[in-house]
């Protein structure tokens, strides 16, 4: 944290913000006579743990931080933010991951189904009925029929079944807010794709940013 320039109560429409060295190395510098949003921030010390045989971090308790809106601020333009481009990797990719993820929902007592939704919506998570929704598509032959039996599968279908898996495991049940909610679960999505080697952060890292 750099040092104070004053204080204020946070500000609700205040973003994106930061520290001033963050700030700096940003390229940006808080300007003279600006005002702090103050902030809670953790101290942590770093612990052996003799259980696992590991070094981490831990929490020791808080004090107050001073973080200032881009609007105090003169410098450099900011990044811009990851763009949403939807990974259209190959159906035969993504089979072994979606059965995986599909089978332990069901383990876990889980509704898992797919089905026609009529929103834009990729699927959903509905804790009351402990239901897991992933969006079927209909493919259509080249003379335009529908082929109803036919479900393509792709990245984008199984990272959907893997966020709203998500949901469920992160304990999700509506009184969470939606914007924590949903970087918690497309975290999670991104890093169990990664692990079977199904690149999503041409999606994931936007979704995520918004």
């Amino acid at each position: 944290m750099g040092q104070s320039l004053g204080c204020v109560s946070p500000t609700p429409d205040a973003a994106p913000v930061a520290g001033c060295r963050t700030w700096q190395e940003l390229g940006r510098q808080v300007r003279k006579g600006e005002r702090a949003i103050k902030i809670y921030v953790p101290y942590q010390r770093k612990e052996f743990d003799p259980a696992t045989g590991d070094e981490g971090w831990r929490v020791t308790g808080f004090g107050i931080g001073n973080e200032f809106d881009v609007r105090s601020t003169n410098g450099d333009p900011l990044p811009e933010a990851p763009t949403l481009t939807e990974p259209d990797d190959s159906n035969d990719v993504a089979a072994a991951p979606n059965k995986r993820l599909g089978w332990w929902g069901i383990g876990e007592g889980l509704r898992m189904e797919s089905k026609l939704i009529a929103s834009h919506a990729r699927g959903y998570w509905n804790p009351t009925f402990r239901q897991v929704v992933n969006r079927r598509d209909e493919a259509i032959d080249e003379d335009g029929t529908s082929l109803r039996m036919t479900d393509p599968l792709s990245v984008m279908k199984t990272k959907t079944l893997a966020r709203k898996l998500a949901h469920y495991v992160a304990g999700r049940t509506g009184s969470t807010g939606r914007d924590d909610a949903e970087v918690v679960a497309e975290s999670a999505a991104f890093v169990t794709l990664n692990h079977f080697e199904l690149e999503t952060a041409t999606y994931s890292f936007g979704y995520v940013a918004g």
